[in-house]
């Protein structure tokens, strides 16, 4: 029964979802990756639809269900929308054709996979969230009862403790709250394993992503070197895929985002375009950090579309202009909400004293990145790939979105100095922040370092044409 209950959450979420993309998107496509965008654009839907609930009023577990119902019936509509509708032509955009045939190589990469996938699959499914911290900021908000300027939960050990962390977004509680909705009261390890759904979903539409550009076997080799990172199945990480921390969520929705509007301006797609938007939404309720690659998401897409020649970017502004509007819509839920941050907002001199600690922030940069054995071949590979991509596709303007990697690591250097200048903890937050923060940045670092130095990338008459590109396994 549980599992029946965990599965109607995400069928409420696929269904909401799907009929919003149908609506939107003319003629039947048939791929997994189309279910996909559905399923986080559904999430989206009921993130937005339960925020704006609780900003004003508790949210009683009826309500939850109703929605979850909702979802479900809009998914039915959506279906009798999606079997009414015209065959939508095959061929166009970026996606490459893809091909019955299975080589050893094919195996060998899809086998490569299963190891970190099985431990993934298996900590998150047979062990319930345990850990103080994701408990205390997280799965505890998933009673989410506003009590005057703060937010409490029953499930604290002492009901008049006020969480450290309530001026956090509460989207990623509210994925949980609808697990204890279906459930009819807090189950963590029905929460672990919808956490565990979701992650599952964003690595396989990112790879869905990658083969589009690169081809498939591309793909398995760059969610290979994602998944194999330790960070992702380690539970004592904050970054694991079974902590119940959001950082990696977080990332995922930003990866999900910067590939699918980059997918969307070079095919001009409404559907992709659409599904980016919505994760952007979810990176901005997930946490504050969210709100750093939000703007930088939508500033360098719309950067992207200004420049791209003959091009008509209404949609493609919508879009991108959407989830500014819903990051502040965000920000003013939590007007009311005294919030907290251990650095402020660094003045002239703050800025001029980054520059003498240069030399430290490499450092830094160098042990918790490179030398950090949490990363495993991420820290050789990354880097460089990157980089070259970079180098290589520089005349393409679609190659502005990829300048999220590098400006979020640089954001996070300046965090890390501004630690040091206001706090005189540098190395204490480098050992406990650092690595959290390059968990966001990772999925992101591996979607461009394959998605650059693909051959289709390059060639952007071919990408934002409406013809096929070149065929490849």
């Amino acid at each position: 029964m549980p599992i029946v209950k965990l599965a109607l959450v995400h069928l409420g979420w696929l269904g909401s979802g799907w009929l919003i993309l149908e609506i939107i998107v003319r003629g039947r496509r048939r791929s997994a990756r189309r279910l996909l965008e559905g399923y986080f654009t559904g999430i989206a839907v009921h993130v937005v639809a339960l925020y704006a609930w609780v900003a004003v009023a508790p949210l009683p577990m009826a309500a939850i269900r109703c929605l979850i119902a909702a979802g479900i019936a809009a998914g039915v509509v959506g279906l009798a929308l999606h079997l009414r509708a015209p065959v939508a032509a095959t061929g166009g955009g970026v996606d490459r054709p893809t091909t019955p045939r299975v080589s050893i190589v094919d195996l060998a990469l899809a086998a490569q996979l299963a190891p970190p996938l099985a431990l993934i699959i298996l900590s998150g499914w047979c062990v319930a969230l345990h850990q103080w911290d994701p408990l205390a900021i997280w799965s505890t908000k998933a009673g989410l009862l506003y009590h005057g300027e703060y937010l409490r939960s029953d499930a604290f050990a002492d009901p008049d403790r006020v969480n450290a962390h309530h001026g956090y977004p509460i989207g990623y509680s509210l994925l949980l709250l609808e697990h204890t909705g279906a459930a009819g009261a807090p189950d963590e390890l029905m929460m672990n394993r919808g956490l565990i759904v979701v992650v599952l979903a964003g690595l396989g539409l990112l790879g869905l992503l990658m083969a589009g550009w690169a081809g498939r076997r591309m793909a398995m080799a760059g969610l290979g070197l994602l998944v194999w990172t330790p960070a992702l199945w380690r539970p004592e990480l904050g970054g694991a895929a079974s902590s119940g921390y959001a950082d990696l969520p977080l990332g995922l929705c930003a990866a999900l985002a910067a590939g699918l509007i980059l997918r969307g301006v070079a095919a001009t797609d409404s559907g992709s375009l659409t599904a980016g938007s919505a994760c952007l939404v979810l990176a901005a309720s997930f946490k504050n950090e969210g709100s750093i690659l939000v703007v930088l998401i939508c500033a360098l897409g719309l950067a992207t579309v200004a420049i791209l020649p003959g091009r008509r970017p209404i949609r493609e502004w919508l879009a991108l202009t959407f989830p500014l509007v819903a990051l502040v819509l965000l920000r003013l839920a939590h007007a009311h909400l005294p919030t907290s941050s251990d650095v402020s907002f660094p003045s002239i001199a703050d800025i001029a004293a980054l520059l003498a600690l240069a030399p430290r922030l490499s450092t830094a940069l160098y042990d918790n990145l490179l030398a950090n054995p949490v990363w495993g071949m991420l820290s050789l590979f990354l880097p460089v790939a990157v980089a070259v991509g970079l180098v290589r596709a520089r005349r393409q303007p679609l190659t502005l979105l990829a300048l999220i990697v590098p400006l979020y690591l640089g954001i996070i250097c300046v965090v890390l100095g501004l630690t040091e200048i206001q706090l005189g903890a540098m190395e204490k937050y480098a050992r406990t922040m650092f690595p959290r923060l390059i968990i966001q940045l990772l999925p992101s670092a591996v979607l461009f370092a394959v998605v650059l130095n693909s051959s289709v990338f390059t060639q952007l008459d071919v990408a934002c044409s409406g013809e096929s590109p070149p065929h490849s396994r």
